[in-house]
């Protein structure tokens, strides 16, 4: 996804200059992670999977009316990059302390990491090229939709916890999962039935993702 993302501004808002070359150099980065993350699945006699649809992705883009100024676009699409990349950190976190395998692990911390700054550098961009009052607000508005969709989520199917998800990757069943196909609903059902009935639906966000994301919500 953060390629696809990287690309995609690149060619809708080349004018941007210094937007345009921190995405060059993500573009490079998630090259870099996928060329390791495939390694590691070759090296255990798996076949990378295809991706699939994820209904929390799906929800999240109804937030975002369509049309509006070019400014006003790249706002919101920088917003929903970071809310994103932050749903990564969170999903890294989770892979990293609930893993057998140590050197996955590790793998799966490096790589939460370099999504909590992938997270920081969208929100920045955001609140550089628009209003910075209108797009905390805004912020603020899709973390409280997500929280709903979230909520929606955990009510509509089982929640499947951290230990059932590490154990199905650490079989040799679920090559697809290591990386890209790790489902996100799975995910956020798992972190609603840890953290939900201790934290703020946004504040629980904060605690899951690191101390780097507490500063910004």
């Amino acid at each position: 996804m953060p390629r696809a993302t990287a690309i995609s501004l690149i060619v809708s808002f080349p004018e941007y200059t210094e937007l345009v070359q921190e995405m060059v150099a993500l573009v490079k980065e998630e090259i870099s992670h996928f060329k390791l993350v495939h390694d590691k699945i070759i090296a255990r006699g798996w076949t990378l999977g295809r991706d699939r649809k994820d209904s929390y992705v799906l929800e999240i883009l109804k937030f975002f009316p369509k049309g509006g100024s070019r400014t006003t676009q790249l706002v919101h699409r920088l917003l929903y990059a970071a809310l994103i990349e932050a749903r990564s950190c969170e999903r890294f976190r989770l892979l990293s302390e609930e893993l057998k395998d140590k050197e996955l692990a590790e793998f799966y911390k490096n790589l939460m990491i370099s999504e909590a700054n992938h997270y920081t550098m969208f929100l920045g961009f955001a609140r550089k090229y628009g209003d910075r009052k209108e797009v905390d607000a805004k912020w603020q508005q899709l973390l409280e939709y997500e929280s709903e969709i979230i909520s929606n989520l955990g009510k509509t199917t089982a929640i499947e916890n951290s230990k059932v998800i590490a154990n199905i990757l650490d079989s040799n069943k679920s090559a697809g999962l290591l990386y890209s196909t790790l489902n996100t609903q799975k995910v956020h059902k798992l972190l609603l039935d840890q953290e939900f009935k201790k934290l703020s639906k946004i504040k629980m966000a904060a605690h899951l993702c690191a101390a780097i994301l507490i500063n910004s919500l």
